[in-house]
């Protein structure tokens, strides 16, 4: 149950990887042909890639805010800085990731207090 207060806003995000290369994980995708199907496409180890990230809620939608590094704690506090303000932040927990603790200093403008997940 969430109570309905014009204050808050909820936000769902999500960040995904683009490869420029128009490489594809295959573990993803499934093709079906009837030629070549024994063809190997090569691909580089590591393709170039573009990470993207946004945020929606009942009231706006945030990004999409694109960016090449990987995405650690402090790289995901600079987002939310710039783009989301005031806000608690509580991120999905996924079992696979390593769960830390990230608090804001008490100066910051942000203040967050969330366990966030990891890779």
């Amino acid at each position: 149950y969430i109570e309905r207060n014009p204050s808050t806003e909820i936000f769902f995000t999500d960040e995904a990887w683009f490869h420029l290369s128009g490489y594809v994980n295959s573990q993803n995708c499934r093709f079906w042909s009837a030629d070549k199907p024994r063809k190997v496409v090569e691909s580089p180890l590591h393709p170039q890639k573009v990470g993207v990230w946004c945020a929606i809620s009942h009231r706006r939608i945030i990004g999409p805010i694109f960016f090449e590094k990987t995405v650690n704690t402090e790289v995901y506090l600079d987002i939310l800085r710039q783009f989301l303000g005031k806000i608690r932040f509580k991120p999905e927990s996924m079992m696979v990731h390593q769960p830390i603790e990230v608090v804001t200093p008490a100066s910051s403008s942000v203040k967050i207090s969330a366990k966030i997940s990891l890779p």
